[in-house]
């Protein structure tokens, strides 16, 4: 036997003993599943400024979406968490033209985004006489359950109640609600109550509903133009309110 074969004879008996007679070679386990993380929320904060003085706004709105703050006494707000991705920021105050950006949310960054407030100018009308009022859901709040993506009603301002004389640029006026939120919100105790209109920055109108034994209310921000006022209302909420537009028509009182 020459030495080539005797090599080759030697390794196939070492590879024979390898494996044990009748059994076959482990099969390949299982392959491991890596779970991809959510990325983390983001944020936004910033300053809120009289762009004509450079001071600190206190008590201005900032909404993001279904979340919001109010600035504090030296204008300072922050917003979280939000999802990333483009969001769009509005604030509002009285006595100044309220102001929007589109923001980009970073994962896991809290991004700084300063407004600067122009004072706005004076009122052009009051909102005195009865209002038809139509809602339009776009989004649902946390956990709501609403029946319609449709709501309508009324809103009443007295002419006895309205400040006649503007106050730091705004004309305030008081008056009923007869608007039933439940269909678009999913909760109860949301028709009725009082409802606070305020005029300013020429057309610009702010209305504050507070339904009747509820603790939270609903806000709508929109242009005068003749006897409409079209805009977008939010629900107060410290999470996740829900939002969408609406469109008043004066029916009664006209200037």
């Amino acid at each position: 036997m020459t030495v080539g074969r005797c090599a080759i004879l030697v390794l196939s008996l070492f590879a024979a003993a390898c494996v044990e007679e009748g059994t076959e070679p482990d099969a390949p386990g299982p392959i491991p599943v890596v779970e991809e993380e959510a990325p983390a929320p983001g944020a936004v904060r910033g300053t809120v400024r009289d762009a004509s003085t450079d001071r600190p706004v206190a008590h201005a709105e900032v909404s993001a979406g279904a979340l919001g703050a109010s600035t504090d006494a030296t204008g300072a707000y922050g917003v979280a968490p939000l999802p990333a991705g483009p969001l769009k920021l509005r604030v509002y105050r009285r006595g100044f033209v309220p102001d929007s950006v589109t923001a980009i949310v970073v994962p896991g960054v809290s991004s700084l985004i300063d407004f600067p407030l122009v004072p706005a100018e004076a009122p052009c009308c009051r909102l005195d006489g009865l209002w038809s009022a139509a809602f339009v859901l776009d989004s649902a709040g946390l956990n709501a359950q609403p029946s319609s993506r449709e709501a309508s009603g009324a809103l009443a301002f007295n002419a006895s109640a309205t400040d006649l004389e503007p106050v730091d640029n705004v004309l305030i006026s008081t008056g009923e609600s007869r608007i039933d939120f439940e269909p678009l919100l999913g909760a109860a105790e949301s028709s009725g109550g009082a409802a606070e209109g305020v005029v300013f920055g020429g057309d610009s109108v702010a209305i504050t509903v507070v339904p009747q034994f509820a603790d939270w209310g609903v806000e709508l921000l929109g242009r005068l133009s003749a006897d409409t006022v079209r805009g977008i209302w939010y629900q107060r909420a410290s999470c996740c309110g829900a939002y969408g537009t609406f469109t008043l028509i004066r029916t009664a009182g006209a200037e």
